[in-house]
């Protein structure tokens, strides 16, 4: 798993080892969000990619405003990358 440039972190921590690793559960690539328009622009995600397999377990952990939940929101379907 990546990095946020954001300072968020993706900390993966595998889960059972005897089951085989199949096709992602959950996969973003180059995922980007942002809001405002103009000189206010402020983007939220930026070139984001996350892998998830199954059996894995996964902490998006950040300081505030880093976008932590805007990509809980993405990955939920309540919000729209662009």
């Amino acid at each position: 798993m990546e990095v946020d440039p954001a300072d968020d972190q993706v900390v993966d921590v595998q889960g059972r080892e005897d089951k085989p690793v199949s096709s992602p559960l959950i996969e973003t690539q180059n995922l980007v969000k942002t809001y405002g328009r103009g000189s206010s622009v402020i983007r939220a995600l930026d070139d984001v990619t996350l892998t998830i397999n199954r059996g894995e377990f996964g902490a998006v952990i950040g300081a505030s405003g880093a976008g932590k939940s805007t990509l809980m929101n993405m990955l939920g379907g309540l919000d729209k990358p662009e």
